[in-house]
This record gives C-alpha cells, sequence and structure tokens, in this order.
C-alpha cells in the first residue's frame, strides 16, 4: 500500500467505508484464522467492490493500526491518516 492511504480500523468503520459508494477502498487485512459470519460478509462485500482482502498475522495488523484497536481487520483508502468509526464518519461526509 501506498505512503498515502488512509488506514481504516475496525470492523464497522471498514464495513461502513465498503458499503459508501464515495470511499475508494482500495485493500482489506483480516487476521488469519477469523472464520465467521462477520468475515464472511465482509470478504463478499470486498469482493463485489472488487477490493482485494488478504488474510495477515496479527502482528502486520499491530504494525499498520499503530496502537489502535484494530478488532483484526483493518482497510486502506485513498488519504493519509488513521481513521476510526468517527474519523471514518468525518471523512466520508465531507
Amino acid at each position: 500500500m501506498s505512503n498515502h492511504d488512509a488506514v481504516i480500523v475496525g470492523w464497522h468503520a471498514v464495513l461502513a467505508a465498503l458499503r459508501s459508494p464515495g470511499s475508494s477502498v482500495r485493500e482489506v487485512w483480516v487476521r488469519r484464522g477469523r472464520e465467521d459470519r462477520r468475515s464472511a460478509e465482509l470478504v463478499q462485500l470486498a469482493g463485489e467492490r472488487k477490493v482485494t482482502v488478504k488474510t495477515v498475522d496479527v502482528q502486520a495488523l499491530d504494525d499498520r493500526a499503530e496502537g489502535v484497536n484494530h478488532q483484526g481487520v483493518l482497510a486502506f483508502m485513498q488519504g493519509s491518516q488513521l481513521l476510526d468509526e468517527a474519523g471514518l464518519d468525518q471523512l466520508l461526509d465531507g
């Protein structure tokens, strides 16, 4: 991912970004071994949006989340910030 990509962390924020018609999500990372209904929904939604999904170890998620609780998932979208759910709402609202 580019150094100019925003990192979105947490299930609600990532799902909201994928559902938002104006977002530019480029890639989603999901914690390896996570195979539940929520992750299946995310993978399906990402596929519909033609967004790459990678399964990664928790250390990779920790490194990119910079101490923010990522809940086992993060996404990259055009931008330059680390975003949680509140930050994503502000970005998408303009």
